[in-house]
Order: C-alpha cells, then structure tokens, then sequence
C-alpha cells in the first residue's frame, strides 16, 4: 500500500494527471469515503485494504470531464467496471490511468467477495501484488511504474487454487436456487423484492447504471409515484439492462437497507449468460456485452430504432 502511495504523490509532482480518485480514510473509525487526491497529505490517507462500497469508476464516468487527465487507485472489480464503461463509451481511457491493488484471498469476508474469482487486477495500467511486487501492463503502466522503485515482475493472473475455492463459494451459494423449479425460484426472489422501499440505492452504487434518462424513474411507468414496494419488474429490469455484465462488485447489495441479496442474483445470471454467450465482463475491449450492444444487420430490422 505504501508503494501505491509514493507512485501517487510521483504522479502529482510530475504533472502525470491533474489527480488520483481513490478510497480514503475517512473522519469516522475505519470509515472511509471516495477522494479526488491532488495533495500529498491526501494521498498518505488512500486506503485499498479495506472493502469500498462505491464505484470510483461510476464516479469517472459521471464527474470527470473530457481532456482531464487522472488516476485511479482500484481493486479488480472497480477495474473491470471501467473496462465495461469505456466499451459503452462513458470513459475515455487515454485520459484514465488504472493503479490495480491484488485484493486477498478472503480479506473483506463479504459474500460477493469470497466468490470472486479476479482477486488480481490484470486490466490494470499497473498491477501491485500482496508481495510488495508490481507489473507493468500497457505503455501507460510502464510510464508509471519508472516513477517509482519497486520490484517488477511480469503480469500475473489469479492464482488456480484462489478460483477453485471461488467457484466453490459460488456453487455453495448458488446451490439452494438451483435446485428449485423455476416457479418457486420466481417466488423466492419476488419475496425478497417485495421488501423493496424504493431508495434506488443498487442502481446509483452500480457503477454500469448510467443512463441519464433512467427507464426505471417514476414517470416512465415501471414504478408508480410514491408507490411501496415498487412493481417488481424494477429489480428484473435492471437484471436484463446489465446481467451480462455484472462485475460481481457487490455495490448494490452493500447499499441495500433491506437487505436483499440482490449482487447473488445478479452474479448468479452473469455465470450462466457468460459461457452462453462466451462473455466475460471487464477484461476485453475489444469483447462487446452480448445483450447491450445491436449490430448493423440488427438495425437492418423493421422497427428497430435508436432514440
């Protein structure tokens, strides 16, 4: 952590970017809070060893202007929602430099964490690794690691037996649900959808949310005004906007006040659509999310519009 420290104040001595958004401690105990860094004092404050429950990536996308050079000071799953956001031409990446941490195996101990399987920020300009090593992985993180002293070492990936115990999580979790019928696996989660208060807390800490004209606000009819719990078609909505391309942050369902289990659903539906439809989300830019993105022979089809 201390290296991703230096390199940030190196960052800003030698004009790299204008700043570094990153999670910092905040004036709370073991709170913490996201930080446009431009100070160094403010940079002896970043903090990626404890679990964030926003998206520094939603947050580029939805503040940062155009021309701005900045940072970014990320675990792999904000990471991957960047590489999502700039396929959907939200952030432009030549003005982004990504700084991966390696999160450990188990360290935040939340649900969605213990099944992830990217615990190595590979996507990342420059990958830190829990050894005190780093890699550098494009052009941009090769300008940034030659700022600072740290040992370099090539790019490296998850390790297996972290995946392994992963997707052991995933089926230990996933278990119960898939041995229902369809109908009562329905049921379960409209019990739980009823529960929903409409705060809109999961689609603003989403950092794939990003409709300016969401089809979800009240005047567009799926949720009546003033209406609680809203329809139900609000959370199945949402799954089919981004289903293909959960990063598994779990963002929505650390926001919840009620307690919905919704980043299980969500990375439930993302492990099914992904080998359908050979997709995985956050890592190729050149991979398009197979249900958000309609081709030219698809335009081709009567009726088929683009507002």
């Amino acid at each position: 952590m201390e290296a991703v420290r230096h390199l940030v104040k190196e960052m800003l001595r030698k004009g790299t970017v204008q700043g570094v958004l990153a999670p910092v401690k905040g004036p709370g105990e073991g709170g913490l809070c996201p930080c446009f860094v431009t100070t160094e004092r403010e940079a002896d404050t970043i903090a990626l060893d404890s679990y964030y429950p926003f998206s520094l990536a939603g947050l580029v996308a939805r503040q940062v202007g155009k021309g701005v050079r900045i940072g970014m000071a990320v675990t792999t799953c904000d990471a991957r929602a960047l590489i999502e956001l700039v396929k959907r031409e939200q952030v432009d990446l030549d003005q982004v430099f990504v700084i991966g941490v390696e999160c450990e195996e188990g360290g935040f101990s939340f649900p969605w964490c213990l099944r992830c399987e990217h615990l190595v920020p590979s996507m990342a300009d420059v990958a830190f690794y829990l050894d005190g090593s780093a890699s550098a992985n494009t052009e941009k993180g090769k300008e940034l690691v030659s700022l600072i002293s740290v040992p370099l070492v090539e790019k490296r990936e998850t390790p297996p037996e972290a995946r392994e115990r992963a997707l052991h999580r995933q089926e230990e979790d996933f278990a119960e649900l898939a041995g229902l019928e369809p109908k009562d696996r329905l049921d379960y989660w409209l019990g739980y959808f009823d529960r929903c208060i409409k705060c809109y807390g999961c689609r603003n800490s989403c950092p794939l949310c990003f409709c300016k004209d969401c089809y979800l606000q009240p005047h567009k009819l799926i949720v009546k005004p003033g209406g609680n719990p809203p329809d139900r078609l609000f959370h199945l909505a949402r799954l089919m906007h981004i289903g293909d391309s959960c990063v598994n942050c779990g963002r929505c369902e650390a926001t919840c006040p009620m307690g919905i289990p919704i980043s299980r659903l969500y990375h439930a539906l993302y492990k099914e659509l992904s080998p359908l439809f050979d997709y995985e989300s956050g890592f190729d830019l050149s991979s398009l999310p197979p249900l958000g993105m309609i081709t030219e022979e698809e335009m081709k089809e009567p009726g088929v519009e683009l507002a």
